[in-house]
């Protein structure tokens, strides 16, 4: 059985933290006990305090998540604000945290792969900051709303967006806040771009630049990669028990 460094290891080579953004915050974040044997973990989009409760209910060593749970260096551990009290709890459970952010956005199969997937998208081209994005042609144009209403059952997700011009066949990718990569998706020539979601003046923007937008939440298009990370680890380590954890958010 391996323990949480021996999985951080494996998971840094399948999911390499080059690709992340520098102000990002990824791989082994809390570890309580490094030595221990982990025999099963929680994936989870974020570290919530519902997550550590069900962690500690399924007997989790460990909760693995896209989301890290601290961005910034930590000056002082106090259960009087939100990421202290959820590090605190998970350290008094004995339940490693580690989490993979803006790298696996990047990476090969993760979170905007997966969203290829859900919508049938073939040959899909990375673009944008560190080759975070997808982007990817229609075998056929389809008119906005179809695509919208296709878009809302592969994700699960109510659509909010604005058709600019219509017609959907070259279509750019970015699963939770796609706000800065507007300019990036205009380059590549896409003229409809799904996010999780984007702004009010940068869908303004687009509008004027004719580029339909669809944003499908910042949860549900993100929580699309949870089932990968459940096969990474049981390819890697297939001893190991693995649960999946949702929050039922629609943001």
């Amino acid at each position: 059985m391996a323990n949480i460094v021996e999985i951080e290891r494996f998971l840094n080579e399948a999911v390499p933290i080059t690709l992340a953004e520098d102000w990002d915050n990824n791989g082994l974040i809390v570890c309580p006990d490094s030595k221990k044997e982990i025999k099963k973990i929680l994936i989870a989009l974020d570290t919530t305090s519902g997550a550590i409760e069900q962690a500690k209910k399924v007997g989790a060593d460990a909760i693995l998540t896209h989301h890290p749970v601290m961005f910034d260096g930590i000056r002082k551990l106090k259960d009087d604000n939100s990421s202290g009290k959820r590090v605190i709890a998970a350290i008094k459970a004995n339940v490693a945290l580690i989490n993979y952010h803006t790298c696996l956005d990047a990476a090969v199969g993760g979170v905007n792969d997966c969203i290829v997937s859900l919508l049938g998208g073939k040959d899909a081209k990375p673009f944008g900051q560190l080759n975070a994005g997808r982007i990817f042609e229609l075998e056929e144009a389809e008119n906005y709303e179809d695509f919208c209403k296709r878009a809302e059952t592969a994700l699960g997700a109510p659509i909010t967006g604005i058709n600019a011009n219509g017609k959907v066949k070259k279509v750019a990718v970015l699963g939770g806040s796609g706000k800065s990569f507007l300019g990036d998706v205009l380059a590549c020539g896409a003229d409809t771009f799904l996010s999780g979601e984007l702004n009010y003046s940068t869908q303004l923007d687009a509008r004027e630049m004719n580029l339909n937008t669809v944003c499908a939440t910042h949860y549900l298009t993100e929580a699309t990669v949870l089932p990968y990370l459940a096969e990474l680890v049981g390819k890697g380590f297939p001893e190991i028990e693995t649960e999946i954890y949702r929050d039922d958010l629609k943001f």
